[in-house]
């Protein structure tokens, strides 16, 4: 199972039954996910312009089964 998100998904479920595979897809959803949407708008930022990302929920927030959604939007927040 996955939380959406506009770049993909991340893999909910408990640390212990989680796999690599699950970590490597979340990484690549969001957190490479965001990183390239921010490259890609480089172009078009005004000289000394800034950047917001967004991180969600799961990152002031308990959630059950959010270990890595939690751990995925500390990389980017």
């Amino acid at each position: 199972m996955r939380w959406p998100t506009p770049l993909g998904g991340v893999s909910i479920g408990s640390l212990e039954a989680s796999t690599d595979e699950q970590w490597v897809n979340s990484i690549k959803f969001k957190g490479i996910g965001q990183i390239n949407l921010v490259r890609a708008a480089l172009p078009f930022i005004a000289d000394r312009g800034l950047f917001t990302l967004v991180s969600g929920a799961p990152t002031d927030e308990y959630l059950h089964g959010g270990t890595i959604g939690t751990t995925i939007n500390h990389l980017v927040s």
